[in-house]
């Protein structure tokens, strides 16, 4: 009876893996608006599904004002989790942006050609985090994620993901560049 009832408080007190998916909230119309350190607004905002091959995915903007290549991104969201299936710029392979189940200590590897530049990323959960912001109090999963290009050129971002709202805080180096970005206001498709 002991070790039955052991392995349930163990079991009770032990987080839960997260689906991936539901930290990204993928509908027309949803629109998130974040404050950023330089003071000017990023906004992000699903505009439509379309396909990317056999792939469904969402078409999504704003996505990259702040770090990434690419100012338009389409992404596909699954029970493994939500990917990358194309930017701007032609990409070799889809990135596995987020992966299920997200859980402490989750680490996963991606390559993939962004136009002519090969670059690897490299993605952990780190845990589960509490965070306010201008929006409100959430709690989060965070994730680190490293780029590094085949030049030796690298980017290491901190992201900060509520279940149903999607990324609420991101900090991002790049060489000496540093940014963050805040959520400052979600709205679902109406």
């Amino acid at each position: 009876m002991i070790p039955r009832l052991a392995s349930l408080i163990v079991a009770l007190l032990t987080p839960a893996a997260q689906d991936a998916a539901d930290y990204c909230p993928l509908m027309a119309g949803s629109t998130w608006t974040y404050e950023t350190g330089d003071g000017k607004p990023s906004v992000m905002k699903v505009i439509e599904q379309t396909k990317v091959g056999a792939q469904d995915c969402w078409k999504v903007t704003g996505l990259a004002q702040t770090y990434i290549v690419s100012e338009e991104t389409w992404l596909a969201a699954s029970k493994d989790g939500v990917s990358i299936h194309r930017f701007s710029c032609k990409s070799s392979n889809p990135v596995a942006w987020l992966k299920s189940p997200l859980k402490k200590g989750e680490k996963w590897n991606q390559e993939v050609v962004l136009g002519d530049v090969k670059a690897t990323f490299s993605f952990e959960v780190i845990g589960e985090e509490a965070v306010e912001v201008p929006a409100g109090k959430y709690a989060c999963i965070k994730v680190k994620t490293t780029a590094r290009d085949a030049e030796g050129g690298a980017a290491e971002f901190l992201t900060w993901y509520a279940k149903g709202v999607g990324e609420v805080k991101s900090e991002f180096t790049a060489g000496k560049k540093m940014g963050e970005r805040k959520l400052k206001k979600f709205e679902t498709a109406k």
